[in-house]
């Protein structure tokens, strides 16, 4: 394999590497719910993070990644310097938090490779650590609970990268199924695959290919100002928050927790009413709802942008096109585009067009099926302990 003959570039005396794979994934819909206990409505996409890994007799790990053309090689015992941002601290607070667990780990030389868009809100980091936990457990043939794993990789981007992300892009990343979007209530951690039967119909994904610098410190901003309207209501998290609820708050709330307070409230009931709409193969009502949620996400949670708010409203006054919105993070990033096959050539001609045209660059445009979560590729002995029973929705 490919991974294989390049492992041995770098690493010529090394052991012949296990090979491992993790997905990135796209948002369908529940977005800046997940650190607020709510609901999502991920897939997972044909991008992903690939990793090959031979352990060591030492405790020294040496990683070249091919994406950045980049070597770092640092000790399981060292310390770091978490103010200095580094690719590789997903890699690292991964490792030390596993150990901090009990488990003894070797090292190991490791190369990595990532078709996943960077800084393009489709999960490159989230990959990248899920890939790199799950690498580690396999080879030293420990059982596998991939919730747990999702868990940890969460807190390493805590505490080793800065962001105070919610659970979903780990989640997603491991725990994907082909064929499947997964419903996950980010409170209790169940789960329910939906079937993505599709027929005629596909996602689409658009890169406006910017990213803006203010995305990481607004985002930590927006957990900080949910956490705040939570606490004024006298609640732990705004999950169980109803509107009617939240409006009788409106005068003690600040204008701006009021609003994200709004979006995260209805972005759950519009999660639910995705689902139900996804398993009716009801198109047009997916196709709205991604849309309201869009226009939340632009008007009460402030996380859009022109290049976003643009691909948008282009997208909608093309034929064939059910809904658009804004996935990932915001302020830069992608849209993910519900469309009719027959009509995606004609998107992707009139969307590239305008979008050049307004910008003076083009957007990259992707398609791509569900994928399954992270696993290893060239053996099959990881051992994976249960996962959490699946979420039963009431109607």
């Amino acid at each position: 394999m490919i991974m294989t003959a390049l492992f041995q570039t770098y690493f010529p005396t090394a052991k012949p590497p296990l090979l491992f794979s993790a997905p990135g994934r796209v948002n369908l819909i529940g977005e800046h719910t997940d650190y607020n206990n709510g609901f999502v409505l991920p897939m997972a996409i044909e991008f992903s993070t690939k990793l090959a890994l031979s352990l060591r007799q030492d405790d020294l790990v040496r990683i070249y990644s091919m994406a950045l053309d980049k070597y770092i090689e640092f000790h399981l015992t060292d310390s770091f310097d978490l103010s200095k941002r580094q690719w590789y601290y997903y890699v690292v607070g991964v490792l030390q938090l596993l150990k901090k667990r009990g488990h003894n780990f070797y090292g190991a030389d490791i190369t990595i490779d990532s078709n996943i868009p960077m800084g393009a809100g489709l999960s490159s980091s989230a990959s990248l650590a899920m890939v790199a936990g799950f690498a580690f457990l396999s080879a030293h043939h420990l059982p596998i609970n991939l919730i747990d794993l999702a868990k940890i990789c969460q807190q390493a981007e805590h505490h080793y990268v800065g962001t105070q992300c919610g659970i979903m892009d780990q989640f997603i990343c491991g725990l994907a199924q082909e064929h499947h979007a997964l419903l996950i209530d980010c409170e209790s951690l169940h789960y329910k695959p939906i079937p993505l039967n599709m027929g005629s119909v596909s996602w689409l994904i658009c890169d406006t290919t910017v990213h803006h610098e203010l995305a990481s410190s607004a985002y930590n901003t927006r957990r900080q100002e949910c956490e705040a309207g939570a606490k004024i209501m006298q609640l732990d998290s705004l999950r169980h928050v109803s509107l009617p609820t939240l409006k009788s708050y409106k005068s003690t709330l600040s204008s701006t927790v009021y609003q994200r307070c709004h979006h995260v409230i209805t972005e759950n009931e519009r999660t639910l009413q995705a689902t139900t709409a996804m398993q009716l193969q009801d198109w047009h009502a997916l196709g709205a709802l991604m849309v309201d949620s869009h226009r939340s996400l632009q008007h009460h949670y402030h996380v859009s942008c022109t290049e976003l708010d643009f691909l948008v409203d282009s997208a909608l006054t093309i034929p064939g096109v059910y809904g658009a919105r804004m996935t990932g993070g915001g302020f830069g990033g992608c849209t993910v585009n519900l469309i009719k096959d027959a009509y995606i050539n004609e998107f992707e001609q009139k969307i590239t067009e305008r979008y050049q045209t307004q910008f003076g660059y083009s957007p990259k445009i992707y398609r791509s099926k569900p994928q399954s979560g992270v696993k290893m590729l060239n053996a099959t002995s990881v051992v994976l302990t249960k996962q959490t029973p699946t979420l039963e929705l009431t109607s």
